[in-house]
């Protein structure tokens, strides 16, 4: 059972916004921030960065600030309050996907001297090698001269123990694609990253496209799945043997909290935003920020799977009438989706369990990865602490989950 506390905040201008602590920082806009009672915090002296920054991502005392389709990023100690070092990612297709970089903690499995550490991976030297390395000095845990299988990594993501890793990243023509990796194996095997990890996603296609993936709890990788053309998904004997095998059936979502919120007649309704550089303007001529693409057209032609990394198979495969879009895993059940609107979902059943009426901002699909242009709404999550936060030039709503 799941409660939430809803805290709005009327906010400066936000520019960016990361979780630091308990408080909200706004790392772009010279550290402006705001704690989870409501209060704004000034700095004395703020810090501007001489760079095109537009996004920052945060674990625990790290920090990493970057050009979503840049080659740049910059990593800062959120504690000391001090630059840490600059990181770099190949030039090589860079616009045209998300900035492959995460932070999550090594697994006790890492030994001693690594265990609990904090570390990143990302692509430092190509865009087809993956990388991990400690984030306070930038000790290179696996290096090898070998560049990995010809890959574009990007969106990666981790388990809340550090075990494993996945990521949705995409190969040419462009096809999206997800992998999954053992940390344990990388650290002692770095040549496991070369591969295609644990590899038994290879198989899982099936006129199916994997437009996003996430790990739940230590060991539960989710996969967002889009059917690439205009069949009926029942239809699919392949994909249904294929789910027979490991003892799962297709279901529909259960019943949960239903669709609450009608639009205003006066309200733009513009969801679906095929490229970057659109400007949409209300009736009266003002500029506006679009919506997300609306549910109402939607079909059941995206499917989220759910896979125990430990044995390789599918346990659960649900039937949606919308994508998923950003997700945050809340624990090995259960995760937030941010398309259209803020739902709590049960990811072996589908089901809703709450909604937040809070605009997250439009989801955008170009060729090669899923992606929406820098720029508000800005969202900040905190799987950990189970919290996320939705921010907009004017306004701040932060909402803090809690377990009974």
């Amino acid at each position: 059972m799941f409660t939430s506390k809803t805290i709005e905040i009327e906010a400066k201008h936000i520019s960016s916004l990361c979780w630091a602590g308990d408080r909200l920082v706004d790392l772009l806009d010279i550290g402006v921030s705001y704690d989870i009672e409501g209060n704004v915090h000034e700095p004395n002296v703020g810090t501007n960065y001489a760079y095109r920054f537009d996004s920052v991502t945060s674990f625990d005392r790290y920090a990493v600030l970057y050009t979503k389709f840049g080659t740049k990023g910059l990593l800062l100690d959120l504690i000391e309050h001090k630059i840490v070092r600059e990181l770099n990612r190949s030039f090589y297709h860079a616009m045209d996907y998300h900035y492959p970089i995460h932070l999550f903690r090594l697994p006790e499995s890492a030994g001693e001297g690594l265990a609990g550490e904090i570390a990143i991976v990302h692509c430092p030297n190509d865009y087809c090698t993956l990388e991990i390395e400690l984030a306070k000095d930038g000790r290179r845990l696996t290096e090898r001269k070998e560049e990995g299988s010809d890959v574009f990594h990007t969106r990666l993501s981790s388990s809340s123990d550090g075990r494993f890793i996945a990521e949705n990243g995409w190969v040419w023509h462009p096809w999206n694609i997800v992998q999954a990796f053992d940390v344990e194996k990388a650290l002692n095997d770095p040549d496991h990253l070369n591969e295609r990890g644990l590899g038994f996603l290879e198989n899982w296609v099936f006129g199916w496209e994997a437009m996003g993936a996430t790990i739940c709890g230590p060991k539960h990788l989710v996969v967002e799945y889009w059917l690439d053309n205009d069949d009926e998904p029942d239809e699919d004997e392949d994909l249904i043997e294929a789910l027979k095998a490991d003892g799962v059936e297709l279901q529909r979502p259960e019943k949960g909290v239903p669709e609450p919120f009608e639009e205003e007649e006066d309200e733009v309704k513009v969801r679906a935003i095929p490229g970057a550089d659109i400007t949409v303007v209300d009736k009266d001529g003002n500029e506006v920020q679009p919506p997300a693409r609306s549910l109402e057209d939607e079909k059941d032609n995206v499917m989220m799977v759910t896979y125990d990394l430990e044995t390789g198979k599918a346990i659960s495969a649900i039937l949606l009438p919308y994508p998923l879009g950003r997700v945050m895993p809340i624990d090995e059940h259960h995760l937030v989706s941010f398309y259209d609107h803020p739902r709590l979902m049960n990811i072996m059943t589908g089901k809703v369990l709450e909604r937040w009426k809070i605009d997250p901002g439009p989801e955008q699909r170009l060729p090669s990865v899923s992606k929406k242009v820098s720029g508000p709404p800005f969202i900040a999550m905190d799987s950990e602490n189970m919290r996320f936060a939705i921010g907009n030039y004017k306004s701040l709503t932060m909402v803090l989950l809690s377990k009974d």
